[in-house]
């Protein structure tokens, strides 16, 4: 007994001491990895010295759950992730039970039996198509926070055994450690990344004075820095109750043309849809195109699914406490967008809401000082007019140039004999707009002045609905103006 109780020893000694070994080997290895890929890349090649597996999974999981494999998003010699790749299984994915359920502790799961109990994670299609049928897991945690779950898979069942879980357990705090210092580098970086980013949209938005400039920023710019398949920029009429498409002519792409030629740019009832339909959208989200479509229904819909386009990031236009519209990115492939993209585009918002402001603010100052041109045009042709038909030319060649309209009407009132007549009518011939119908009812001269000619004297200048007219004054002396 004292011979087999020795050899017991010196093989647990032994044991331990290559148990060491590795570790101490591994330990060299990681001290100088600075990537993700060099982690992977010294796994593959020192694990397999130690374990006998077919395939890694490290996944980074954040505190809402919404998580990626390091090793499908970083990793460019497995072929099953490849093959994840080209369909988008990318970047961060929503929480899933069956990952979670890998983060309580050390142990080796029977794949077979995962899939039954939990929904399928998007990846297992793939990894159980490829042959693997368990795995060995360890949770990833780092001053005391567990931050993602490292797994060894393995197309063999019974290939991991309960006293590869010592062993593991060590290397799985090694790797830990490691990742969650790449991870604080990367974090680091892409904190400096996203304030230059910002400053660089900044310093192009500082500048924009027009349409024009704002699209080509938010395309030669912006989708730079926040890649994107397409855009829109939406602005809300409160007074009207509608939201219409700004776009400049000649858009900045193919999706936006076709949009703006089959003149769907609205206007569009904002009141009375959908709850969840992303003209709503009062914070970040992301949106699911065919989804929306259902829910909301609109005519551009049919065109951005004709493209491709599956998804789409939204959220508001702010300026003050105002939400003056919403703007969206659209994307050709799923999941693209993810809260991790969040900050920055809430921060693009901001900038685009500012720079949508002063565009509107220049146009309005520019449309004024058009009016004001034109008027004083207006003024100097009037101030030489000697006829009648010269007036009407100058209302329709001029005026209509200030104040868009189809029709006018110029009455003359004569008060003492209680009668009117219309001088757009008795001077059509000499402006070339003859209006026989009217004339062939006998409804030009001087006729009896009517009600409506009396009310708008009195009680002008006014707008009023048509309908509105015709209800309230029943001998309208514009029988056609309905056609």
């Amino acid at each position: 007994m004292r011979i087999e109780d020795a050899q017991k020893t010196i093989q647990a000694q032994q044991k331990e001491l290559e148990l060491q070994q590795h570790l101490h080997s591994n330990t060299e290895s990681l001290v100088h990895v600075n990537s993700t890929q060099e982690l992977l890349d010294i796994i593959f090649k020192k694990l397999s010295l130690v374990f006998s597996f077919d395939d890694i999974g490290l996944f980074e999981i954040r505190e809402d759950g919404w998580h990626r494999d390091i090793a499908v998003d970083d990793f460019e010699y497995s072929t099953t992730a490849n093959k994840m790749k080209k369909v988008g299984l990318t970047g961060y994915l929503p929480p899933d039970e069956a990952l979670l359920a890998s983060m309580d502790r050390v142990k080796i799961t029977n794949f077979k039996e995962l899939i039954e109990k939990y929904e399928s994670h998007p990846h297992f299609p793939y990894l159980w198509e490829a042959g693997h049928r368990e795995f060995i897991s360890a949770p990833m945690q780092y001053a005391g926070n567990t931050f993602g779950v490292f797994m060894l898979w393995s197309k063999t069942e019974g290939n991991f055994k309960e006293s590869d879980i010592p062993l593991f357990t060590k290397i799985n705090e090694l790797v830990s450690v490691t990742l969650a210092n790449i991870l604080s580098k990367r974090e680091t970086q892409q904190e400096r990344n996203f304030k230059e980013k910002l400053l660089t949209i900044s310093n192009d938005i500082a500048h924009i004075n027009n349409r024009n400039q704002l699209f080509k920023t938010m395309y030669d710019t912006i989708r730079t820095i926040f890649p994107f398949d397409t855009a829109g920029l939406f602005l809300i009429d409160d007074e009207q109750d509608v939201f219409y498409e700004l776009l400049e002519e000649g858009a900045l792409d193919e999706i936006q043309d076709e949009v703006a030629n089959a003149e769907l740019l609205g206007p569009f009832p904002y009141s009375g849809q959908h709850k969840e339909a992303m003209i709503y959208v009062k914070e970040t989200t992301v949106f699911d195109i065919e989804k929306q479509s259902k829910i909301y229904p609109n005519p551009q819909w049919a065109i951005m699914k004709k493209h491709g386009l599956k998804e789409m990031i939204a959220g508001p236009l702010r300026f003050g406490n105002k939400k003056q519209g919403f703007f969206c990115f659209t994307s050709k492939t799923n999941n693209r967008f993810s809260k991790n993209d969040f900050p920055l585009f809430k921060a693009i918002g901001e900038q685009l809401a500012v720079a949508l402001n002063n565009v509107l603010a220049n146009e309005q100052v520019l449309e004024e000082k058009q009016k004001t041109e034109n008027l004083l045009n207006i003024t100097e042709s009037i101030a030489n007019i000697n006829t009648g038909p010269e007036l009407v030319h100058a209302i329709f060649d001029r005026l209509q140039k200030v104040f868009p309209f189809h029709e006018a009407g110029l009455f003359h009132l004569d008060w003492e004999n209680n009668q009117e007549r219309d001088l757009v009518v008795d001077y059509s011939y000499e402006t070339n707009m003859a209006f026989d119908d009217l004339k062939a009812q006998g409804l030009y001269q001087w006729m009896p002045m009517h009600a409506l000619s009396q009310f708008i004297s009195e009680k002008g200048p006014m707008m009023m609905h048509t309908d509105d007219m015709y209800k309230q004054f029943d001998h309208t002396p514009f029988p056609n103006i309905k056609e």
